[in-house]
């Protein structure tokens, strides 16, 4: 039988040592260790559980330039915000620096604390993540203001007001947050909806959204508060021209409305594009403003041969429309041009359906304002900071006396004309009228039913 030395493999000499004393130095030191390690653990453990209240306060630097407050003024401000003894519905003490932000938006029972702005270099502060959606529709400023009740200090309102530069844009990102089952009330100047504890609106430039805590009716209160005072405290503009065109004339849901500043349609080329949903199937309408009639033309057939064709194939021609017929998702689309505009469809389930329903908005489009479409051509060259010639046509020079009685024509054969004053006017189609043009919708035309399959 084998000793149990000669059954060690690897380390025949057992547990065996060469010093022969320890220090008392080493013990000593391993024992401050492991007591800094014990004290490190219990400072972190009390730490976690009383926090810093400057982590709750608002940092001077977010603040506008020139109203910062001294530290000890934001903790007293901030302090007394927590404990509730801030008067109701009172503004911050530099209400004077607000910006746009409308006042009074905190009702009998809540606190507004300080407005925070953020610019594109800090945007990504507040809402990391999500920061290039908002930059895409072109994000100038982020308004953000915090209210609490004053007996719950659970129940909050977060608001954040962004200034995208135009409607369009702000309208474009209302529309990409929006769910699909929601109908928003619209009016001239506007559009918003109340979800269940959050609400959502659109003025002018400004696209708004508050966000609660919960579902209760002390928060939908303030929802329905803040909508009031936010369309009355910010300044309107008339909805974009598309709206005149999908609502108004064609009877759409306003809600069913997308608006893309680039790459519309996932084309690199196709800027500024309005679509609009005609059907749970996901067929769209897709219209956008050029400068006349030429580039119009240009673009349409940009759409075809450099958008459709490259996803499908060609499905035949008819009235002037070069059909494409998608080789993925089996599907029909269409463009072409009416004046100044290029109208098509996409997605549409056959043939019979986009020809039918391309007729119809083309029929439709005819009776737009001509001086809708340049307004709405400079405020899409104005928001680029670009010329109106980047879609192919001339840097918007306005028509001639001599063209003036022949620019409204379509030059292909059998097209509708395009008319070229206002209705009721007698203006010129190279100078819009001083007035408020489209800044209420027309009459719907005849034959405005909307589409059914």
């Amino acid at each position: 039988m084998a000793s149990r030395k000669q059954d060690r493999i690897f380390n025949q000499t057992g547990w065996r040592h060469y010093r022969r004393r320890y220090s008392l130095t080493e013990v000593r030191i391993g024992l401050i260790i492991l007591l800094v390690l014990m004290l490190t653990a219990v400072w972190v453990a009390w730490r976690g559980a009383n926090p810093d209240p400057e982590l709750f306060s608002v940092e001077s630097v977010l603040l506008d330039k020139g109203s910062e407050w001294t530290p000890l003024e934001d903790r007293k401000a901030i302090s007394e915000s927590l404990s509730g003894s801030r008067a109701s519905g009172s503004a911050s003490s530099r209400s004077q620096d607000r910006g746009p932000v409308p006042t009074g938006l905190a009702t009998e029972g809540w606190s507004e604390r300080p407005v925070a702005q953020f610019d594109s270099d800090t945007l990504y502060e507040k809402i990391n993540g999500r920061e290039g959606y908002y930059k895409s529709f072109g994000f100038k400023r982020l308004y953000y203001i915090s209210l609490s009740n004053d007996k719950d200090e659970t129940a909050a309102v977060d608001i954040e007001m962004y200034d995208l530069g135009t409607v369009a844009n702000a309208l474009g990102a209302y529309s990409g947050e929006r769910p699909p089952d929601v109908k928003p009330e619209i009016s001239d100047a506007g559009i918003s909806h109340l979800a269940r504890n959050a609400m959502f609106i659109v003025r002018g430039r400004y696209y708004v959204r508050a966000i609660g805590t919960d579902e209760t009716e002390p928060i939908k209160a303030v929802l329905e508060h803040l909508r009031t005072r936010f369309a009355d405290g910010l300044t309107g503009e008339s909805l974009p021209w598309a709206y005149t065109l999908f609502v108004a004339q064609l009877g759409l849901d306003p809600g069913k409305i997308g608006y893309a500043p680039e790459n519309a349609l996932s084309f690199g080329f196709a800027r500024h594009v309005y679509t609009v949903e005609l059907n749970e199937d996901g067929t769209e309408y897709f219209v956008a403003a050029t400068p006349d009639e030429k580039s119009a033309a240009a673009l349409a057939e940009q759409f075809t041969t450099e958008g459709f064709l490259g996803l499908g194939t060609a499905a035949g021609s008819d009235g002037g429309i070069d059909w494409v017929k998608d080789r993925y998702l089996d599907t029909v689309a269409g463009t072409t041009s009416v004046g100044p505009v290029v109208v098509g469809i996409h997605r549409a389930p056959d043939l019979n359906f986009a020809r039918e329903a391309l007729d119809k908005l083309k029929t439709t489009a005819v009776g737009l304002p001509r001086a809708l479409i340049e307004r709405a051509v400079a405020a899409q060259s104005e928001s680029d900071g670009e010329k109106a010639d980047d879609y192919g046509g001339d840097s918007g020079e306005k028509a001639s006396d001599g063209q003036a009685g022949e620019e409204g024509s379509v030059e292909a054969e059998g097209e509708p004309s395009y008319d070229d004053e206002e209705p009721g006017g007698a203006g010129s189609p190279g100078e819009p009228e001083s007035g408020a043009a489209g800044s209420s919708y027309d009459e719907p035309s005849p034959g405005a039913e909307e589409i059914e399959r």
